[in-house]
């Protein structure tokens, strides 16, 4: 097994863009995740830097046609699956599991756990939105930039806030 398919815990994909347009840089980066065991879908951008953490890559399994912002952090302790003709806005933050380390909380009130990320077709996701993990959001929906969601959001809605709370049922019927 080569040098680069022994990285395990922590990744920055980051290409400096003083060299590469954009879409160049787009383009590198979906290929680099699916040398690692990715499974990305085509016609899907993902800008860099990404930030993985945790780093299983066969954990990450991307749709067609979706649109990665620059700067996403996505922990990959478990999966995450993103459906297709999501976009997944600058900054937003994926946590699939909480760990309180050698706090004496976590013995008691807050033990290890991990759960998986689900985030349906079609949906839209803002700037530095937070989804934690056990999270599902459904098909069609729109995350508002700088919300936190800890619970699932069913399909065909406009969620907002810390924590996020459905606003709005959207009419996608055209």
């Amino acid at each position: 097994m080569s040098i680069a398919r022994k990285i395990h815990k922590h990744l920055i994909i980051e290409v400096a863009n003083r060299f590469f347009s954009s879409v160049a840089l787009s383009a590198m980066v979906a290929p680099a995740l699916r040398f690692f065991g990715a499974s990305i879908g085509q016609k899907t951008h993902v800008y860099s830097p990404l930030i993985l953490s945790n780093t299983v890559f066969s954990h990450l399994k991307i749709g067609k046609n979706c649109h990665i912002g620059r700067g996403v952090f996505l922990d990959l302790e478990d999966q995450i699956e993103v459906g297709d003709n999501v976009t997944i806005s600058m900054n937003v933050t994926l946590i699939t599991h909480v760990d309180m380390g050698k706090s004496p909380l976590s013995t008691s009130e807050y033990p290890a756990a991990k759960a998986p990320i689900n985030i349906g077709s079609g949906t839209y996701i803002g700037a530095s939105v937070t989804v934690l993990h056990g999270v599902t959001i459904g098909e069609n929906c729109l995350v508002a930039a700088g919300s936190v969601v800890r619970a699932d959001v069913p399909a065909g809605n406009i969620v907002a806030g810390v924590p996020a709370r459905v606003i709005r049922v959207l009419d996608i019927s055209n």
